[in-house]
This record gives structure tokens, sequence and C-alpha cells, in this order.
């Protein structure tokens, strides 16, 4: 009985820490996106009319 409620425990200990180890990696992540300073991330195109006039050649001559 009593090795019963050993693995029983062990077994919930473990899924504890696991659980831990997993949230706390998420919140790393959370907190490395949010303190990234911005120009790393990628350039947001604002509209699609503003993305295509971009790609046109400027013609100054």
């Amino acid at each position: 009985m009593p090795q019963l409620a050993l693995s029983f425990f062990l077994k919930n200990f473990w899924k504890k820490l696991d659980n831990q180890r997993e949230t706390s990696y998420i919140d790393k992540c959370a907190r490395e996106r949010k303190h990234r300073p911005r120009a790393t991330e990628p350039r947001k195109i604002k509209s699609l009319k503003a993305s295509k006039r971009s790609k046109v050649p400027r013609q100054n001559y």
C-alpha cells in the first residue's frame, strides 16, 4: 500500500515540475518578445496599395 501512494506522489510531483518548466519557458519567450527592439521585427505592410506603390521604381529624371 505505501508503495502505491509513493508512486502516485512521485507521478504528481513530476507532472507538476514538467508543467512549471513549460510555463516558465513560455514566460521567458514572452518576456524576450516584449523587450525585443522594434527594428528587428518584420515591417508590417500597411495596405496592399502602399506595398504596390513602393515596388514601382521612382522616376526622377
